[in-house]
């Protein structure tokens, strides 16, 4: 009789080494997205700019409820002059 041997592979699969081609298309797909989503930001921003003005413009003047766009000066200048409206300081 002749003696049957069954052998079987069980040696675990080796993970592929992580290359260094792959590490730099990650890297530059990262900084594409980056970039994609600055753009994106900005034009989201001049769209709703671009309506808030059509919007202001279709009122036809009568925006008064809209309130302005006033910078950070202009802000501290009402602040300051409304802390010291009490002491008679305009």
């Amino acid at each position: 009789m002749t003696d049957i041997v069954i052998k079987s592979d069980d040696t675990p699969a080796q993970p592929k080494p992580v290359e260094e081609q792959d590490i730099k298309e990650t890297l530059r797909k990262a900084d594409e997205y980056t970039k994609l989503k600055a753009e994106n930001d900005k034009l989201e921003a001049e769209l709703l700019r671009q309506q808030d003005l059509k919007a202001r413009m279709s009122l036809g003047g009568r925006g008064e409820n809209i309130p302005m766009d006033k910078t950070p000066e202009q802000k501290a200048k009402e602040e300051a002059s409304e802390l010291l409206k009490p002491y008679g300081v305009v």
